[in-house]
């Protein structure tokens, strides 16, 4: 029984779904900017663009004046839920493995097998 990953593919479909997500609103926030400058006639760049869109992750950069387009809008909310996220899942895995480790140092009298071949199995059936 492998406590520390009993749910493994859970956690990989989250971290997955989660990059998914990241890289999704990262194009979204770069055209969405690209789109913001054009309408406002702002002299600017991709890699500003770029810039911009990676600064929605840490709350900053949504501070704009104007029209802002649709796209950008919903960036503006929605890239700062994937950090929100990743913040949570990195500790609620922290969290839980500081919790299993708790248990096992409370655990006596068991027996760890490591390699369980025929020597492992022979050992193992003389102590049960």
């Amino acid at each position: 029984m492998n406590i520390i990953s009993s749910n493994a593919p859970s956690k990989v479909f989250y971290w997955l779904f989660l990059i998914g997500f990241f890289f999704a609103c990262l194009i979204t926030g770069i055209i969405g900017y690209e789109h913001y400058f054009t309408i406002h006639q702002t002299e600017h760049d991709i890699y500003h663009s770029v810039y911009k869109a990676c600064q929605l992750f840490t709350f900053e950069g949504g501070d704009l004046e104007g029209y802002i387009p649709l796209e950008l809008q919903i960036i503006r909310f929605a890239a700062p839920v994937v950090s929100l996220a990743a913040l949570i899942g990195a500790l609620w895995d922290f969290i839980k493995i500081q919790w299993l480790n708790l248990k096992i140092s409370f655990l006596q009298n068991h027996v760890v097998v490591v390699g369980l071949g025929q020597k492992g199995l022979g050992i193992s059936r003389e102590y049960t």
